[in-house]
């Protein structure tokens, strides 16, 4: 077995030439002709300076940021999800000024917390501490999730089976015998 990563519309790509047996992609993501298995679904949180004149609320609305400059990925990057976000923006009239988003989170985190704008990240995020930001969750924020997944080729149930085999057994935690 061997381990790759990418983009999840390159995986998608080499998984539909047959140069990979399984992939794990970020949800949404366009796979025709692939099995994709939803995994985990998480909703997408504000990420603010500690300064920001909405810090100290326990949740914002995509509204209340719409002033502030916002680290956005660029379409390239995950094609499906950024349209769907950007269907999401549309219906709730969200058109802040975008940055381009840093590819390195950690590198993310330190614009942000320096003001020069805010970023919305999966609420797993949350649990990367640093000084100078805060996490707000988001009132839109479900409707914004990102999701990870399983893809597989219809042709390969066993490799499917095996995997989501293993997915389950390490949420519940090592056997004991």
């Amino acid at each position: 077995m061997r381990a790759a990563s990418d983009t999840s519309p390159r995986l998608v790509r080499l998984l539909s030439r047959g140069k990979l047996d399984a992939a794990c992609i970020a949800l949404p993501t366009n796979a025709p002709g692939l099995v994709v298995d939803v995994l985990e679904k998480q909703p997408l949180i504000a990420v603010l300076p500690a300064s920001h004149r909405h810090a100290r609320r326990r949740t914002l609305s995509l509204q209340d940021l719409s002033a502030d400059p916002l680290f956005w990925f660029r379409r390239a990057r995950q094609p499906a999800f950024f349209d769907h976000c950007r269907a999401v923006f549309e219906r709730h009239g969200f058109a802040p000024p975008l940055l381009e988003e840093p590819e390195d989170h950690h590198v993310l985190l330190a614009a942000v917390a320096s003001g020069r704008g805010v970023a919305l990240l999966p609420a797993s995020f949350a649990a990367i501490r640093r000084d100078g930001v805060t996490y707000k969750p988001l009132r839109e924020g479900a409707e914004l999730h990102v999701g990870l997944g399983l893809a597989t080729g219809a042709d390969r149930p066993d490799v499917r089976q095996f995997l989501l085999t293993c997915c389950r057994a390490s949420r519940s935690g090592p056997s004991t015998t």
